[in-house]
């Protein structure tokens, strides 16, 4: 798989962590077509964009991350969406596998755990050195 097909946006209300996702992805080679901070911006940039794969915080603004994650799955069922939170509580985690995440990641995150989910949701992706 070309790593320049990739491309993800990333949604969370937290500036800091939107950047350091967009920071780590690029990295990585994954193209960062866009940044949202609440369910509007996201679903927004989502119909705009249709990128290969979002980060999407479970907790935003508006509506909650598994209500953004509803609308992808049904407007773009080939978007892969990765879930971020703090919460590890295993109900969560299943709820969002079973919405149609395709992985979930929790605060705080290293760059290797984001390779990792990445590479479970792609597994042919190789990563930019």
């Amino acid at each position: 798989m070309n790593n320049q097909a990739l491309s993800a946006i990333v949604v969370d209300d937290d500036s800091m962590i939107r950047e350091m996702l967009r920071l780590t992805l690029k990295r990585i080679g994954i193209i960062v077509l866009g940044e949202a901070g609440d369910a509007e911006s996201a679903t927004h940039i989502m119909d705009k964009e249709n990128p290969d794969m979002v980060f999407l915080d479970i907790v935003l603004p508006g509506e909650s991350g598994f209500s953004v994650l509803k609308k992808i799955r049904s407007s773009h069922p080939k978007t892969s969406v990765l879930m971020i939170s703090g919460e590890t509580g295993a109900n969560k985690v299943k709820k969002a596998i079973s919405e149609g995440a395709k992985g979930y990641i929790v605060k705080p995150f290293t760059p290797d755990k984001i390779i990792k989910a990445i590479k479970s949701a792609f597994p042919k992706f190789k990563q930019v050195e």
